[in-house]
């Protein structure tokens, strides 16, 4: 039954991030991020809305400022959702752990930005992928891959973080902290950074093929305040160096870029 419910809450979830332009895996950690209640038995879950400024495609000139779900649902520290996706952690032993993970990729309109012009719109797609990481005391090391699967041209793309939690206030407030590297393969980046010959006489750009690699470098924190047993207000940041193949790309006008927000979230009571 639990499988059954995160399933359903899954679905409509991802329903409702594929409205929005798509987001990569670094702000979809954002807004799961230390929001969970750590060791809970049963149910957990804390759900909210924040508002974001985040740049209108990965190195865009400009941003935009829109809203993003606060998303945090655990059953028994096996099953978890947010805004990721929807993972289990089949695996976890001594402090490793890992499993496999569903989510969604949302798409993007060449009507984003008038720097995209010409260059026609990517599809939302369901991916596919795993998730594997080590947690001792403090800090975890994590690392996510995502494939996507209805529209397996928008290619994979993973993260990998190094955070460490910090109880600044027991019970109160919380920060969490630590770099990032995002990479991707050949498919994700063309399809994100690229300029293919017909996009190229359609734009006015000149045409661009990048390669797999790592995509961008950065460091993210998250601080939560309890206001109360079930309200939680939290701030949250990330900033990324663009870096590789995908820092060339005509596309690109700013290669470091950041996203800063701030909501407010209530936390359901676990059940067992």
């Amino acid at each position: 039954m639990a499988l059954v419910l995160c399933a359903a809450i899954a679905l409509t979830s991802s329903r409702a991030l594929a409205q929005s332009q798509a987001q990569g895996l670094s702000l979809q950690q954002l807004q799961g991020g230390n929001l969970a209640a750590a060791g809970s038995n049963g149910w957990d879950a804390t759900l909210g809305i924040g508002l974001a400024a985040v740049p209108r495609y990965p190195g865009a000139q400009n941003d935009r400022v829109r809203p993003l779900p606060l998303i945090s649902v655990s059953y028994d520290n096996l099953v978890f959702l947010s805004p990721l996706g929807l993972a289990i952690r089949a695996i976890h032993v001594h402090g490793f752990f890992a499993g496999p993970v569903i989510g969604y990729e949302g798409y993007r309109h060449e009507t984003d930005d008038p720097q995209l012009a010409g260059l026609g719109d990517i599809p939302a797609s369901l991916t596919t992928g795993a998730f594997a990481g080590y947690a001792a005391g403090p800090w975890r090391v994590l690392v996510t891959a995502r494939q996507a699967v209805t529209h397996s041209s928008n290619g994979l793309e993973g993260l990998a973080e190094l955070e460490y939690r910090a109880d600044l206030i027991p019970h109160q407030l919380t920060l969490n902290v630590g770099p990032e590297v995002s990479f991707a393969d050949a498919d994700y980046n063309r399809a994100w950074f690229g300029v293919s010959l017909p996009q190229s006489a359609d734009s006015g750009l000149p045409t661009y093929t990048p390669g797999a690699g790592i995509d961008a470098v950065g460091v993210h924190a998250g601080l939560v305040a309890a206001l109360s047993a079930q309200t939680l207000v939290r701030v949250f940041g990330d900033v990324k160096r663009l870096t590789g193949t995908v820092a060339g790309s005509p596309i690109v006008h700013r290669r470091t870029e950041g996203v800063i927000g701030v909501g407010i979230a209530y936390r359901f009571r676990a059940l067992p």
